[in-house]
């Protein structure tokens, strides 16, 4: 999902991308993983809750 969100705002803003961002884009690698979570029930809705590692997410 990140990496469709990515594609996206680089369409958007495809004329103000320099080349050094896309460079930068192309250089990423991502790892696929799967979070721990947990649910919180109420009443009146269910809330999933990721865990997500360290700071590496923006």
């Amino acid at each position: 999902m990140l990496f469709a969100h990515l594609q996206s705002t680089v369409k958007r803003k495809r004329n103000k991308v320099s080349l050094e961002q896309k460079v930068q884009l192309a250089e990423r690698m991502y790892e696929e993983f799967e979070p721990p979570f947990d649910w919180a029930h109420d009443e009146s809705s269910d809330t999933l809750i990721l865990m997500l590692p360290g700071s590496g997410f923006k």
